[in-house]
């Protein structure tokens, strides 16, 4: 499979995601509760598949092969992109950590989850529009199909460690986590 393919299909479950999030923050802005079990598995999604999984691809296999090739003309922006990374991991620790408070109506707390989810989905969806439109194209350009193929490989082994149940857990529980967002109709 073309390894580019592997990675966009990835951010679509990524931004089915953050889809649910944004409905989530848009409920607890208006003073709607949303479970604390949404917010359970949003972070296991977000690490066990955005962390473990797919950054795992573009960080140390994707991005590490395009800078090779490029012999550091894009080690400025290939740091960006990893900073972006970093950010994210940062933001959801404030998210964690707020998240108790959320639970027991602590006003800070509540506002504290909101802005770093905010900045999170922000950033995420920044990161996601910038790898599409310039990184996985100059990819596709640059990288020989023998490259390209190594790429897809690399990428196969690291799916294979993930079980096929675990995978499809994946998709699950973004729909699961739709399911404690939805709202009673009128």
């Amino acid at each position: 499979m073309d390894p580019i393919q592997i990675l966009l299909e990835e951010h679509q479950l990524i931004r089915k995601a953050l889809e649910n999030l944004a409905l989530a923050m848009e409920m607890i802005e208006n003073d709607e509760k949303v479970s604390p079990v949404f917010f359970e598995k949003w972070r296991e999604f977000y690490r066990s598949f955005i962390l473990d999984h797919h950054h795992f691809k573009e960080e140390f296999v994707m991005f590490r092969e395009l800078a090779q090739k490029r012999k550091g003309v894009l080690d400025a922006q290939i740091d960006a992109l990893r900073n972006q990374h970093e950010r994210g991991r940062n933001l959801m620790n404030e998210v964690s950590r707020s998240l108790k408070g959320y639970e027991n109506d602590d006003p800070l707390d509540t506002s504290t989850l909101l802005e770093n989810f905010a900045a999170y989905t922000s950033l995420l969806r920044h990161h996601i529009h910038r790898e599409e439109e310039v990184y996985y194209p100059m990819v596709a350009i640059l990288f020989s199909e023998a490259e390209k193929k190594g790429l897809a490989d690399a990428f196969q082994t690291e799916n294979e460690k993930v079980p096929p149940q675990r995978r499809q857990w994946h998709i699950d529980v973004v729909n699961e986590m739709a399911q404690q967002i939805v709202r009673p109709v009128a």
